[in-house]
């Protein structure tokens, strides 16, 4: 690593450029913010870098009010620099250092044990606050694991179909991939908001939106409200089809050009239907709306390399009905870390580690971020928290949690 910091300095000595953790530094040494705000409220500031923190403090010394909104305990961004001991600075006076003192999440059975598994921290700034009024409950599991999943997520679609919102979370995305794969073989919703841009954790994306465009003619999903696609919807999903097969010479271009004016809001005619499909593939797309499975129509007249992007759509349709496929899925998948803010009525928390975090835990100077990200991944539930089995012994123990 100091290698690679090196050689990195050297480089950007050489090029003139520079990078994030220059701008901050620049920054530092500039004095007051630009515009000199007069007050700053920074939330989630145990997540800031010690360097970060060092600019807010330099800035807020010229600021009439400052505001440093967080929780030491769950400080689990040390990989880039932040801490507690950052956070939680000796020039808070303490007349102004104030705690909540509620949850309005977290209810007694999980606060007892999430307040057990934090002491074990070599270093915190403790702060006693009062579980919601609710008892909930805590389940150490000994059925099912990361890698056996299939008990953990019978438990996971009981939970779903009593209608509660539910997250399968990690601390690494190594330790998700089973429990993904079946998800998608069972055709079950799942998602992660909080990070969008992994296709992993959000498999909808892409084939979802091309179903959902496609899906605007099916009365089985939108009663009275089923009608044929604006060009703007056309065009989200033209690409699935093999044109020469159901379509008219240049009725791709056409779609494109109608997306690209103020056409593509308008809701095409069936004379418009007829530029664009060949009249025998249109009539077998009417006779399948008849029939209400218009979702055989596009996969028999799709292209073979679209089958792997659509699967998991069609999976879903398929075991749960179209309508499925309009719902928000109630299942959030992902590491702690990306669902660190979010909340679900029941967490299943596999305890599995990845090699650097076995390196992490088994190191008293580290430790303490590894019990820290379960804290976090422990009260994100509002009723039930399962505590699931390993699978390695690259984990960290339960114990009497």
């Amino acid at each position: 690593m100091l290698s690679f910091q090196t050689k990195w300095e050297d480089w950007l000595q050489d090029t003139g450029y520079v990078d994030f953790t220059g701008l901050i530094e620049q920054a530092l040494d500039s004095g007051a913010a630009p515009g000199d705000p007069q007050v700053f409220v920074v939330d989630e500031a145990q997540d800031s870098s010690t360097l970060e923190l060092a600019l807010v403090r330099s800035w807020a010394k010229e600021a009439e009010f400052a505001i440093l909104a967080g929780d030491g305990d769950q400080s689990i961004y040390s990989w880039r620099g932040a801490s507690p001991e950052a956070f939680l600075g000796e020039d808070i006076p303490p007349q102004n250092n104030y705690h909540l003192k509620q949850s309005y999440r977290v209810p007694r059975a999980i606060h007892r044990v999430a307040s057990k598994w934090i002491e074990k921290a070599s270093y915190r700034y403790a702060v006693e606050y009062e579980p919601r009024d609710f008892e909930g409950e805590v389940i150490l599991s000994h059925r099912g694991s990361s890698r056996a999943v299939e008990p953990v997520l019978d438990q996971v679609y009981a939970d779903l179909e009593n209608g509660k919102t539910v997250m399968l979370l990690a601390s690494c995305g190594f330790s998700l991939s089973k429990a993904i794969a079946k998800l998608r073989e069972d055709g079950i919703l799942f998602h992660n908001p909080y990070r969008l841009h992994n296709g992993a954790w959000n498999p909808l994306r892409g084939g979802f939106e091309r179903l959902n465009a496609f899906m605007k003619i099916d009365p089985s999903i939108h009663k009275h409200q089923a009608r044929l696609w604006t060009w703007g919807e056309m065009r989200k999903w033209m690409d699935l089809l093999k044109s020469s097969d159901c379509m008219n010479p240049k009725a791709k271009k056409l779609i494109r050009q109608k997306d690209g004016t103020r056409a593509r809001y308008e809701v095409m005619s069936p004379a418009d239907a007829l530029d664009v499909f060949r009249e025998s593939s249109w009539r077998e797309l009417r006779q399948h709306l008849i029939d209400r499975n218009p979702i055989e129509w596009l996969k028999s007249n799709m292209l073979p390399s679209k089958k792997k992007l659509m699967s998991y759509s069609f999976a879903i349709a398929e075991q749960h009905g179209s309508a499925a496929l309009l719902e928000e899925p109630r299942l959030v998948v992902g590491t702690i870390h990306s669902t660190k803010g979010g909340e679900c009525d029941s967490c299943y928390l596999f305890p599995d580690l990845s090699p650097s975090g076995a390196r992490e835990a088994s190191n008293a100077a580290s430790r303490d971020g590894v019990i820290r990200t379960f804290y976090v991944g422990m009260t994100r539930a509002r009723e039930k928290l399962v505590l699931c089995s390993r699978w390695s012994p690259s984990s960290v123990s339960w114990g009497t949690a």
